[in-house]
């Protein structure tokens, strides 16, 4: 029953309000001062009626733009909803437009650039960069000087440098890789292929280290330079002329023109090792691999001077004078050729130089 009544109620609405509607238009028709001015007056008017209850209306100055037209930027979700649901905004064709000119524009500046990277190229000049700038500044200030290590004989790598097996003793202490060693040692076995010039091994010392005369001939001198003169390097050694005599005597392997029994050797081997090791030698930064092929090429010349040797020790009436003199003279000249340049940096100013 409430719902009856409901739809009674309403319904008497509505036909209210289309007696009233037509009542008003009736008014408008039936007004003589309305009809003279013509319909469009009459409209007017009752726009003017209708919005009566409103309050006053703001003219286009008083609008938030002035009454300028404002342009209403689509998101582009919103212009793809639009799409879909099949309406058409009239800025989209203007947007497409400009973002395809834009990405015209940006395709023209990219192969620009690409097209210029030629001529880049062709630069023949190539700046280094500020770093590495001044990380060579300071490597020429702690450079020593250029010199040469010797690997058999008297005065050898071993009494200059510490090459023990000790990784804490080394600039780089990565393990031996022992086929890399077997590889560079038949290298250098070759003719004319040891080229010791296109790679100096770096060593780091204390100036005071340097025997002063050695450092004053290494001075301005270029391992790189194959056409340079470099002195042996020599150290300051506080028991010189004791290790000078032992390193003579296990040479020659001979006292007084008589051959060392092996126990001998073997003290006196034992004995320099030890004073070598009581003082301080240089450091190895780098060419440890070439080193162990080059102490691999000094046992060959050791096993040559043992085959002397053995010769002088024969019975005079089956010795060959003329065989031994050439055997001594070649080994000589293998002894002195058996060396590689070095470069040679203070140790106390490389270790503030940060590494790249």
């Amino acid at each position: 029953m409430a719902r009856g009544s409901s739809r009674k109620k309403n319904s008497k609405r509505a036909v209210s309000a289309k007696k009233q509607t037509a009542n008003q238009h009736r008014d408008v028709i039936e007004d003589p001062v309305r009809m003279e001015e013509g319909p469009s007056r009459a409209v007017d008017d009752r726009m003017e009626e209708m919005d009566s209850g409103k309050g006053e209306k703001r003219g286009p100055s008083d609008s938030f733009d002035r009454g300028n037209p404002t342009h209403v930027t689509r998101s582009k979700r919103a212009r793809l909803e639009d799409d879909r649901e099949g309406n058409v905004d009239n800025n989209d064709g203007d947007d497409q437009e400009d973002a395809g000119g834009l990405e015209v524009a940006e395709q023209r500046d990219l192969a620009e650039l690409w097209e210029e990277s030629v001529q880049t190229l062709r630069k023949d000049n190539v700046v280094p960069s500020s770093d590495v700038v001044e990380l060579q500044s300071k490597l020429n200030e702690a450079r020593l000087g250029g010199g040469l290590l010797r690997f058999c004989g008297v005065g050898d790598a071993h009494g200059v440098v510490d090459l023990s097996d000790d990784p804490n003793a080394r600039g780089n202490p990565r393990p031996i890789n022992m086929a890399h060693v077997d590889a560079l040692y038949e290298i250098f076995q070759r003719p004319g292929a040891k080229r010791d010039h296109e790679a100096p091994a770096i060593l780091v010392t204390s100036p005071s280290l340097v025997d002063a005369e050695c450092l004053q001939e290494m001075k301005d001198k270029d391992p790189r330079d194959v056409a340079a003169i470099l002195p042996c390097i020599r150290v300051v050694r506080q028991e010189a002329t004791q290790e000078d005599e032992l390193e003579n005597r296990l040479w020659l392997c001979r006292i007084d023109g008589t051959s060392m029994t092996k126990e001998v050797i073997l003290r006196d081997t034992c004995k320099l090792k030890a004073m070598r090791k009581s003082r301080k030698r240089m450091k190895l930064l780098n060419g440890n691999h070439r080193f162990q092929a080059m102490l691999r090429l000094a046992d060959d010349l050791y096993r040559r001077r043992d085959e002397i040797n053995r010769l002088l020790d024969l019975p005079q009436e089956k010795k060959d004078p003329d065989l031994i003199r050439k055997m001594v003279e070649d080994l000589k000249q293998d002894v002195l050729g058996l060396t590689w340049r070095v470069e040679v940096y203070n140790g106390k100013q490389t270790s503030t130089i940060p590494t790249r």
